[in-house]
């Protein structure tokens, strides 16, 4: 059919905060953030998570990495490792 298309979710198998994902991001760019806090927008959600079951289903999605923090006890991360699973470590 012309013009028929379809959406999937695709995610990983965990969730992340946007605070999270934005110290990942600096710390692999080697940046810091330039952020700009704004009240929440009509609709935004706490927390989200894509679930992937129909990409899996059609496409045969899998996500094949997941990323680990190791806190010091501060809150602050002291180490991140991206590792694909059955990969050695």
């Amino acid at each position: 059919m012309p013009g028929a298309y379809e959406i999937y979710n695709l995610g990983g198998t965990g969730t992340i905060s946007l605070a999270e994902l934005v110290q990942t991001i600096e710390q692999v760019v080697g940046k810091k953030a330039i952020i700009v806090r704004q009240p929440d927008q009509p609709g935004d959600v706490p927390i989200t998570f894509a679930n992937i079951d129909r990409a899996r289903a059609a496409l045969g999605y899998e996500p094949t990495t997941r990323s680990r923090r190791v806190s010091s006890g501060t809150g602050q991360p002291t180490s991140m490792k991206v590792s694909r699973p059955g990969a050695s470590t």
